[in-house]
């Protein structure tokens, strides 16, 4: 049974194919914000790399965000697209559950200090996460360190911009690299027969003097 996973509206978009649960192809690299570009290409040269058919895929994954407006917009309309006209199932999962179950999974079996994920919000926010299994709330970035010191945050982690990294200098930083295969297989995705992107702020868009 073939499988695809996508991830758009972060820093690394990610695509993999899977075959029976065995991956077939994975493909992450910068975005820059050209998903509608470069999705359904890619799309298709995997496929003819692999010498399978994207009409054969009976499996989407998709982490529906927080994150980019458009390229979340781009990646959730492919994921639905293939699922309506395949009649494929079609899995959801939300970007803070997506980087827990990385961190989780770096760090089983091992003591680490008290931990926070952030994902970017902007140039001047962030989305914060203490806990996995709930979603994280938004800070704007030059309240972050005081809450990050008055809850004894140590170590922080997720997905942000290198300028922000510099702002939050004295705080430890783990850089985990980008798995969409190992959440898909460590994950819990939830059915549903749409995806919806999340959305946790409205988007910044300039409307048109009349």
């Amino acid at each position: 049974m073939l499988a695809l996973g996508i991830k758009t509206g972060s820093f690394k978009t990610e695509v993999a194919i899977f075959q029976n649960g065995q991956i077939l192809s994975y493909s992450c690299f910068k975005s820059n914000n050209d998903e509608a570009e470069k999705i359904m290409p890619l799309l298709m040269e995997l496929s003819r790399k692999n010498k399978i058919k994207l009409s054969d895929i009976k499996k989407v994954y998709v982490i529906k965000g927080p994150g980019s407006f458009t390229g979340l917009r781009v990646g959730v309309t492919v994921a639905n697209t293939i699922a309506y006209l395949n009649h494929a199932k079609l899995y959801e999962l939300n970007s803070f559950d997506y980087w827990w179950t990385l961190f989780h999974e770096l760090r089983k079996g091992s003591k680490f200090a008290k931990s926070a994920l952030l994902l970017f919000a902007g140039s001047q926010g962030v989305y914060l996460s203490e806990k996995p299994g709930k979603l994280g709330k938004l800070i704007n970035l030059p309240d972050l360190k005081s809450h990050l010191k008055k809850q004894k945050i140590t170590e922080i982690f997720g997905d942000i911009s290198k300028e922000q990294k510099t702002f939050l200098k004295g705080f430890k930083f783990l850089e985990i690299r980008p798995d969409l295969p190992e959440v898909i297989k460590r994950a819990r995705f939830k059915a549903v027969k749409i995806v919806q992107p999340l959305y946790l702020k409205q988007p910044s868009i300039t409307q048109k003097k009349p």
